[in-house]
């Protein structure tokens, strides 16, 4: 199975023949090529160089060089091994003394022999490269002769597309085909091992979407309410304005639960039975709801390594921003726990059940009475109307009108008439209000459509306005009930209607006005109107126009029609409730008695008529200036003539002869004189006596 090359005298590098290798002779004196001499040795002093090894002179036997070369018996110098060719024997390079050439399965170059390696093949003897394997779909192993043709099912591995080595089953979410290994198509999925056609293990599920490579019919929830997904989906579509996925009356999404019933804005109307529909709100910070449901138990804990997203649908883990450059962590929402990304492959979402907010299926018209935004179908708010399908606006078509109201998903604008008087709907109520104390409705509509404050003069009461009553009095707006701002002041009445507490003054004299007078009261006789106190000027109505009580006439007057009069000027009173002048007393001789603008005279008060001077006749007002000539006397009583300090005279008479009066005093004409006349005024009376004549007092001659 090898050649054995020999190297004879000089032809080839001065080897000797074989036969006679082993000795030469001892004398000579030539160098040798091909050999290995020792001329120090008597016996034998030069072999030929050995197997695997070359002599270019005795002196010297060295190893052939490397696998390019081989070195049979003998040899002068390496010998190049042939194209195609290898160099034996295999045990080391230094021992390789002849070639052979290259078997299938192997390559060879420079002497080397190497098996075919993987992606190539070596289908014939003495190649000095291998060959590619060829197309995708085929793959040669280590050593192949020829190419391999990968299964159905399977793809081919390894090397470049022309050096495949292997074959690998398609995986879970791919198909193979000749060779070459797919992602299942979109909106398809591959659930077993060895799919061959793009449409895998089959269509996606309703209400799910499986982008290339899915692996369960329910790979991607469809997603939010604006969203939705046929069978076979490869995408989420966009619901069309108008449309919807959801209605508002489905369990809330996730990231929020059902409000408690006791919680919210919105409470329900003390009118009608409308019972609110209960908002979805956030989870608390601190958790998470990756599923739809009402509960507050969904709302799960994100726990010490994570913190929850805005939305409370997952949880983002605590990572510094090195660590999430190199090796983001991901938070599974199944498991409640945080993984590196790449360690971590997501589960299909078939853990979220049909038909949620997730996983919708079709979208629809909005319906009336309805608007719809992003997909979900909410009802017209309370208070408003939709008549309209496909509404997107948030107050539909408008607001509810003045007089009715409209509960949530009102597809009419009169849905309800609102009531009776204690009730109003403006325009876009949602239910009655109840009108407030010290409001009503306008008594002219049929349907209550505002409450008006009660204005003065009325109090208002269950949305009926209603006068207050005689007596009283508003003064302020909104009153509600009976009793309004108080009572009539003193010195007024106030009719039905008032609105001040001085509405309208009292009249005249012949009535008064006690407090909360609805009309005034005449006086009656020998009784006169009168006040406690005196009034600003500004309540000044007029005479005797704010008087709040009768008083009975006291003694010295008398009083008719409410006014009171003093006994006239010469009289006097003796009697409470005197109603006429005919009931005062004649002033008696000797005294006198005052009236207006003094104080009245009284039988207490009567006043003596004076000294002298003075005298004072039956029903007197003032004392009377004795005349000159004339003197003062009592004519009731002689003392008083005598007594010429009396205090009560009651006439004046002349002085008689022989006597003069001055100061209202009668005095006798002095010795000496006489007095011939009456009322005489000086002390001279007549003149003197005639000389020779004399006269005794009183003298008269």
């Amino acid at each position: 199975g090898h050649t054995d090359h020999f190297f004879a005298g000089s032809a080839v590098g001065g080897g000797i023949s074989q036969h006679s290798q082993g000795t030469a002779a001892a004398t000579a004196t030539v160098p040798l090529r091909g050999f290995i001499c020792d001329r120090r040795s008597a016996h034998e002093p030069c072999e030929v160089c050995h197997l695997g090894f070359y002599c270019e002179n005795e002196t010297a036997m060295l190893p052939c060089p490397s696998a390019e070369f081989f070195c049979p018996v003998g040899s002068v110098t390496p010998v190049r091994v042939e194209q195609g060719f290898y160099s034996l024997p295999l045990a080391t390079n230094h021992s390789r003394h002849y070639e052979e050439p290259c078997p299938e399965g192997f390559f060879c170059t420079n002497g080397v022999k190497t098996i075919c390696p993987k992606g190539y093949y070596c289908g014939r003897e003495m190649l000095t490269s291998p060959v590619p394997c060829g197309e995708e779909y085929l793959y040669c192993q280590e050593g192949s002769v020829r190419p391999q043709l990968a299964k159905e099912g399977w793809f081919t591995t390894g090397g470049t597309p022309s050096t495949r080595d292997g074959q690998v089953i398609a995986p879970m979410g791919f198909f193979a085909t000749r060779g070459v290994l797919k992602q299942c198509s979109a909106g398809y999925f591959g659930s077993n091992l060895g799919q061959v056609t793009e449409e895998c293990s089959g269509e996606c599920d309703p209400g799910w979407y499986c982008p290339e490579g899915s692996q369960s019919p329910r790979q991607v929830a469809c997603g939010s309410e604006n969203v939705y997904c046929p069978k076979g989906s490869a995408s989420p579509q966009q619901v069309q304005q108008g449309y919807y996925t959801t209605s508002q009356e489905e369990p809330c999404p996730p990231g929020t639960y059902r409000e408690d019933e006791t919680a919210g804005d919105v409470k329900p109307s003390p009118v009608t039975s409308f019972k609110p529909h209960r908002k979805c709100i956030r989870c608390p910070n601190g958790t998470f709801k990756y599923l739809p449901g009402d509960q507050a138990s969904l709302c799960r804990e994100c726990g010490p390594a994570a913190v929850n997203n805005f939305f409370r649908t997952s949880c983002d883990c605590h990572q510094s921003a090195t660590d999430r450059e190199v090796d983001p962590l991901i938070f599974d929402v199944l498991l409640g726990a945080c993984f590196k990304k790449s360690q971590y492959t997501k589960p299909p979402d078939d853990h979220i059940p049909p038909s949620s907010q997730l996983t919708k299926t079709h979208e629809h018209p909005c319906e009336l009475g309805h608007f719809c935004h992003l997909g979900v179908q909410y009802k017209c708010p309370r208070g408003s109307f939709g008549d309209r399908q496909k509404e997107t606006y948030h107050q539909c078509s408008g607001l509810c009108e003045p007089g009715f109201f409209c509960e949530e998903g009102s597809p009419t604008p009169t849905q309800y008439a609102c009531g009776g008087p204690d009730v109003y709907c403006p325009r876009g109520s949602s239910a009655p209000q109840y009108v407030r104390e010290g409001y009503y409705t306008p008594e002219n509509e049929e349907h209550k459509t505002t409450q008006i404050l009660c204005p003065p003069g009325s109090y208002c009461r269950e949305g009926l306005r209603i006068p207050c009553p005689a007596s009283r009095f508003g003064s302020s707006s909104g009153q509600h009930d009976a009793h309004c701002d108080g009572v009539c002041e003193p010195g007024y009445f106030c009719p039905s209607d008032s609105t001040s507490s001085t509405q309208t003054p009292c009249g005249n004299s012949s009535v008064y006005c006690p407090e909360a007078s609805a009309t005034p009261i005449i006086v009656d006789q020998g009784y006169y109107s009168a006040s406690d106190t005196n009034l600003p000027a500004d309540f000044y109505s007029g005479p005797n126009s704010t008087h709040h009580k009768q008083v009975m006439c006291e003694i010295g007057y008398y009083c008719s029609g409410g006014i009171k009069y003093s006994c006239p000027a010469g009289t006097y009173g003796t009697v409470q409730g005197a109603h006429d002048a005919s009931q005062c007393q004649e002033c008696e001789a000797g005294y006198y008695c005052t009236s207006h603008p003094g104080p009245p005279t009284t039988n207490e008060t009567r006043i003596e008529c004076g000294k002298e001077d003075m005298f004072c006749p039956a029903g007197s007002d003032y004392p009377r200036q004795v005349d000159q000539g004339y003197f003062s006397i009592n004519e009731y009583s002689q003392e008083i003539e005598d007594n010429s300090t009396a205090m009560t005279r009651t006439a004046q008479v002349i002085s008689p002869k022989g006597w003069y009066a001055v100061g209202g005093v009668k005095r006798p004409c002095p010795a000496g004189t006489y007095g011939d006349t009456e009322g005489l005024s000086t002390r001279d009376c007549s003149g003197f006596c005639m000389i020779a004549t004399f006269s005794s007092s009183p003298g008269t001659s």
